[in-house]
């Protein structure tokens, strides 16, 4: 197996080119292949300028040093998860495999197809043997999935980095399964990131008490006074006064969403005529966890 590699920014034009697995569906008694959404496993861009959050950044890297099989950031919509993570792959030397998850992942063999073709865009050929021996097998058994899997990544030469993105879409316990039998194994050439809205049911007590979980929340993702002022000026063109800014931080609980929302308001009144503490305070949104226990490895 030709097991490649190449960092995110350079591999994109040659995996579109890269044969991919294909999904597939009955027609009059017959299987045919439908077309992969190639936007689901490609890495996102990234709108310019954006604010560096060097903390959470530090924080990330720390985590990959020092082993965690698990980066989890979880938080409500609009707090910049993606953005936080693709900043982080852009300063990583290592290959990674993204993954944008909708409902309809929640088949088990959709969801290994895009995790194939996922993984064959950051490593040439990587996840093929697992895909074969699994989604395109007509008896799908999660745990031989995990197990040729596993093996496929034990051979790298190179640790990957795999983003599950939006995991709060799935919903299939056979999937929180084939996932907690990955982080089972401990794979060193494994690192997986995962963007939710509410914590996965996967063994995240297990990983935190053990020390191999990286978490990023909320309260991590929110502006400080002094990137709501760097958001608000290089990003929405805003430039405010430091009083109305830490005002607006505080109103916003520094959501990047809610920062966001004060400027279209402020391309009807601008704030310089209606003072930050005019703006009503929001019930902003809250994490919550998505199922009460998990399993554990």
């Amino acid at each position: 197996m030709d097991h490649r590699t190449a960092r995110p920014g350079e591999r994109l034009g040659a995996a579109m080119a890269a044969p991919l697995p294909s999904l597939r569906h009955s027609h009059g008694g017959i299987e045919v292949p439908d077309p992969l959404v190639a936007t689901k496993v490609t890495l996102p861009r990234l709108r310019r300028p954006c604010v560096p959050r060097r903390a959470l950044l530090r924080r990330l890297h720390a985590g990959l040093q020092a082993g965690h099989l698990l980066s989890l950031i979880s938080a409500p919509a609009g707090y910049g998860k993606t953005t936080t993570l693709r900043l982080w792959l852009d300063e990583l030397d290592r290959p990674a495999a993204w993954l944008r998850l909708d409902p309809g992942d929640n088949d088990l063999p959709r969801f290994l197809t895009y995790l194939a073709a996922a993984l064959q865009r950051s490593v040439d050929g990587l996840g093929r043997t697992a895909w074969e021996g699994g989604a395109a097998a007509r008896d799908l058994d999660p745990a031989r999935v995990a197990s040729l899997l596993a093996n496929e990544l034990q051979a790298l030469e190179q640790p990957i980095v795999l983003v599950l993105e939006d995991y709060h879409q799935i919903d299939n316990p056979q999937i929180d399964g084939l996932l907690t039998a990955l982080l089972r194994h401990a794979l060193p050439t494994l690192h997986l990131a995962i963007t939710t809205r509410e914590d996965p049911a996967l063994p995240v007590a297990h990983l935190r008490a053990h020390n191999q979980l990286t978490e990023v929340r909320a309260a991590d993702l929110r502006f400080a006074p002094e990137e709501a002022a760097a958001f608000l000026t290089q990003v929405m063109a805003l430039p405010l006064p430091e009083p109305q800014v830490a005002l607006l931080t505080q109103r916003t609980e520094g959501w990047a969403a809610g920062l966001q929302l004060a400027r279209a308001d402020a391309g009807r009144v601008t704030l310089a005529g209606r003072a930050a503490d005019q703006l009503p305070a929001c019930n902003w949104p809250r994490s919550r966890s998505k199922r009460a226990t998990t399993p554990t490895p």
